[in-house]
């Protein structure tokens, strides 16, 4: 067994990383930045009755059993410990509401446009796998629905963007490179060919084959209570935290890092360096230079209320807002998602996507407006509860030269050293947190 493993960063990546290390190292070190573990996932209370989440909510099996007990706990007991969701209920609101999906139904468009993209949609005989947003959505779907529709909701998402440089990949990880667009039989018996299943979706995730279950951690502290239990079963492993701290300088001699020097003064020694934070943070620390450029983001401002009377919608567990015409980008209705429902009470946490410039322009008084326009809230509800948090630089502009860009970021870092691996989003390799995982669990099994 060697002797010292450090991992630096502490979201979901690196816990399942320090489980995983602490079988082959005697000590295991995280450092996380905040407060807490759980990066993405936490929870708070603001001494409040309810917790709020942050992040991506709901869990689904990696198929790894090793992996999914690590998560999970025994998965014979998932059900004593989990809600189980059968089904993703997310919604979507794009000039009107789709209750069954999260993706756009272009029937929503003026009965003329929409004939017309109808027109242009069925005239495609070859699908243009080109990575460039501007020409796949043209040729694949058409001018008609690239004007009204897909260029309208790029902007909703990455702000005034240059469309020309941005990657289809920035609509196809939130599914958005299909859309809703004939009956339902039709739509069934279209999707046999590929041509049309790769642009048209199923008008409901209850058509899902694929069997996935969705799971949210049982009790009263949110996706945080999954992220406590987390850390008191690394405590047991002797795995020591290093919260509110960051890495200040990497100290290396031919290529082999030998230790790592925190905010706090504290110096650590190491074996191997596990990274899974953003690899300019590490070509900083190290004092690399770095001629090329950053990958870009735009920041979130997440709201979390608390009102005093029920939600309208009580199935759905996310309501998207793909409509330029709202700051509103994401909903999540807790008493949906935790499946506990409270009579004349509700809480929910709405995300908006900003420019950093924006912050203090967008206030809450103005989402809740928006929220009972939308009929998401009664229009006599009362606030009981705000709280406004300001998440800089934390949500990826997909350009064409992000992929590019992070690929050789994290190149130049892996490369300047023997000893360390990244792992997690910003590796560059995956995208998806189940993606993320698996790909952890190869690079350190």
């Amino acid at each position: 067994m060697k002797k010292s493993c450090v991992i630096v960063g502490g979201g979901v990546v690196a816990i399942l990383a320090a489980h995983i290390l602490s079988k082959k190292y005697k000590k295991v070190h995280i450092i996380e930045q905040s407060e807490s573990l759980g990066g993405l996932l936490s929870s708070k209370n603001f001494n409040r009755e309810v917790y709020f989440d942050y992040g991506p909510h709901l869990f689904t099996l990696t198929g790894i059993k090793k992996i999914d007990e690590i998560l999970f706990g025994p998965l014979a007991e998932l059900k004593s410990s989990w809600v189980q969701h059968d089904y993703l209920y997310d919604s979507n609101f794009f000039t009107k509401w789709n209750i069954g999906s999260s993706l756009i139904d272009i029937k929503s468009l003026p009965q003329a446009l929409y004939k017309e993209s109808l027109s242009e949609l069925i005239k495609v005989k070859t699908l243009n796998k080109t990575d460039n947003y501007n020409d796949y959505i043209t040729s694949n779907f058409g001018k008609i629905l690239k004007i009204n529709i897909f260029d309208n909701v790029i902007n909703k998402i990455y702000g005034s963007v240059d469309l020309d440089q941005m990657s289809i990949k920035s609509l196809k990880v939130f599914g958005l490179h299909r859309v809703l667009a004939f009956t339902n039989e039709e739509t069934l018996k279209l999707k046999e060919q590929y041509i049309y299943d790769e642009r048209i979706a199923l008008h409901s995730f209850e058509q899902d084959k694929r069997n996935l279950k969705f799971y949210y951690p049982k009790g009263e502290k949110g996706v945080g209570y999954w992220v406590q239990k987390q850390i008191l079963d690394l405590q047991r492993k002797n795995i020591i935290i290093h919260n509110n701290n960051t890495v200040e300088s990497i100290n290396f001699s031919d290529q082999h890092i030998n230790s790592l020097t925190l905010k706090s003064g504290k110096k650590l020694d190491l074996d191997f360096c596990l990274w899974t934070v953003p690899p300019a943070l590490g070509l900083k620390a190290a004092n690399i230079k770095y001629q090329g450029q950053i990958p870009k983001t735009r920041s979130n401002i997440i709201f979390h209320f608390e009102f005093d009377k029920s939600l309208i919608n009580n199935k759905s567990t996310y309501l998207w807002n793909w409509d330029l015409s709202y700051r509103t980008f994401r909903v999540t209705l807790y008493p949906n998602l935790n499946k506990k429902t409270k009579k004349n009470f509700s809480y929910i946490t709405v995300e908006v996507l900003c420019d950093y410039s924006e912050q203090d322009a967008i206030n809450s008084e103005q989402i809740i407006k928006e929220l009972k326009i939308l009929n998401i809230i009664p229009m006599d509800t009362s606030c009981l509860f705000v709280k406004k948090e300001f998440i800089r630089s934390s949500f990826p502009i997909l350009t064409q030269d992000y992929g590019k860009q992070t690929y050789e970021l994290n190149n130049i870092f892996e490369e300047s050293f023997s000893n360390l691996k990244t792992a997690g989003r910003h590796s560059g390799r995956v995208w998806f947190m189940n993606e993320a995982l698996i790909d952890l669990y190869n690079l350190v099994s």
